[in-house]
């Protein structure tokens, strides 16, 4: 029910644009991704619930590009699926990745030549990560190691505000450290 009422509050339109397969780009599925979904979402305000998508994605059986379209702006998201490798008939979703918004009449990126879908997925994927990969790396490497980037940089505004609000110098020193700690593995992940 909170998810419907989601739904109707911040959705004006859904639209499904385009399916990247091999029938309508003519380049194989060698892999798990077997095609690649494009939809347009039609805001009724700026932002957007993550159970919007994760919603949507949980009922479609294959990668989505989400372009979030408000006013005359857009925005791209997308989460990094993968097939289940307990139940192959189910999807892990991690979280979202995406662009800032923009003027809906700024060029869209041509696709990259890619030899099969997979590619080009994880080709995409990475236009939308903030940190390059890594040599070697594979995109779902890649992908864990950002999320883990993004969790420790999270640690990091909280140590930070518990070290502003600490008044004991010993703590403070501890905190410090823990803190500094964080930082270099962060420095090493990126």
């Amino acid at each position: 029910t909170k998810v419907k009422q989601l739904f109707i509050d911040e959705l004006e339109k859904i639209e499904w644009v385009y399916k990247l397969s091999p029938e309508t780009i003519n380049i194989p599925a060698n892999g798990e991704v077997q095609e690649i979904q494009v939809f347009n979402l039609y805001l009724k305000q700026k932002n957007i619930s993550k159970e919007i998508l994760k919603t949507i994605d949980q009922a479609i059986p294959s990668p989505i590009i989400f372009v979030l379209r408000f006013d005359s702006f857009l925005k791209y998201q997308l989460t990094y699926k993968r097939i289940n490798e307990a139940d192959p008939a189910r999807w892990v979703i991690t979280d979202y990745f995406g662009t800032d918004w923009m003027p809906s009449t700024k060029n869209k990126n041509e696709l990259p030549v890619k030899l099969d879908l997979d590619s080009l997925y994880s080709e995409i994927i990475q236009w939308f990560l903030p940190y390059p990969k890594k040599n070697e790396e594979m995109i779902r490497e890649h992908v864990e190691r950002v999320l883990l980037i993004q969790q420790k940089e999270k640690e990091v505004a909280k140590l930070e505000k518990k070290l502003k609000n600490e008044k004991q110098f010993k703590y403070q020193v501890e905190i410090n450290r823990i803190l500094n700690k964080t930082k270099i593995e962060i420095e090493k992940l990126k």
